[in-house]
Order: structure tokens, then C-alpha cells, then sequence
């Protein structure tokens, strides 16, 4: 039997929280999810987490510290650099998408209402094969629903 996935989600809307975990439920994805507000607390979570996460949704516009910013702690740092990481935005200035790949994001999502879209974007998500993180291609670096 495959362990859940053990997912952490840094956006500073808790109130996205609860759609975010229905979504997962909806498709059925076998999960343990944490969610934190912010990218200090994030780098907080992973500095003391006995066991780290299989995959980070970092959102790229919060106050202080930016996902960006964020993102580029996380993999300068040895312990941490080989978790996925998909930047997540409700807009995707073309600014954001070309500094989270160059930062070393895996991809780039837009949030949506968390609809059926955004589930078939999460669909799209786990079912590629994340064990060998790679440096993902540009062209396929920004995911966008009903892609």
C-alpha cells in the first residue's frame, strides 16, 4: 500500500485551506497536508520537521518574505533542495513565471476557484514521477488549467 503524500502548502489565505485538502480529496489523492501562512514559518516547518515533505505549493505573492524568496532559501539549502515545488499564483505575470524558473521551481500553477479545473490541474500534478526531481523544461514549466 502506497504511504500518503506528504504535502505542505505556504499561503498566506487560510481560508483556501480547506478547499485546497477537498480538492486532494476529490481525486482521490492519499495525503497528509499541512498548511502554514507564511514563507518564514515555511522555512520554520522545514528546519525542525523530522520528516521532510514530498512536495511544497508555495504561493508567490505573500507579505514579507515572497514565495520567490523564499523558494531560493529552500534550494540553496542541501537538506531541503531536492523537494518539488510548485509556485502558485492567481495571476501569472510573466515576471513571476520567469523568476520561479530561473529560482528552481518545478511549476507553475495558477489557483482558480479551486473548480474542476484546478482538479484536473492537481490530476495533471501527481501523476508525474517526482522521485527524480529534474530541472524541468521551460516549455512545459507553466501549467495552467485545461492544459
Amino acid at each position: 500500500m502506497q504511504h500518503p503524500i506528504k504535502i505542505v502548502v505556504c499561503d498566506d489565505n487560510g481560508a483556501e485551506s480547506v478547499l485546497f485538502e477537498i480538492s486532494l480529496q476529490n481525486i482521490g489523492i492519499r495525503h497528509e497536508l499541512e498548511w502554514v501562512p507564511d514563507a518564514r514559518e515555511l522555512l520554520t516547518f522545514l528546519a525542525t520537521a523530522d520528516t521532510l515533505p514530498d512536495m511544497i505549493f508555495l504561493d508567490v505573492n505573500m507579505p514579507g518574505t515572497t514565495g520567490i524568496e523564499c523558494l531560493e532559501e529552500i534550494r540553496s539549502n542541501r537538506r531541503w533542495s531536492h523537494i518539488p515545488i510548485i509556485i502558485q499564483s492567481f495571476a501569472g505575470p510573466t515576471r513571476d513565471i520567469e523568476a520561479a524558473f530561473n529560482a528552481g521551481a518545478d511549476l507553475f500553477i495558477l489557483k482558480s476557484d479551486f473548480s474542476n479545473d484546478f482538479q484536473q490541474t492537481l490530476r495533471t500534478i501527481f501523476q508525474r514521477d517526482w522521485t527524480n526531481r529534474r530541472r524541468p523544461r521551460k516549455s512545459g514549466f507553466f501549467l495552467c488549467p485545461a492544459s
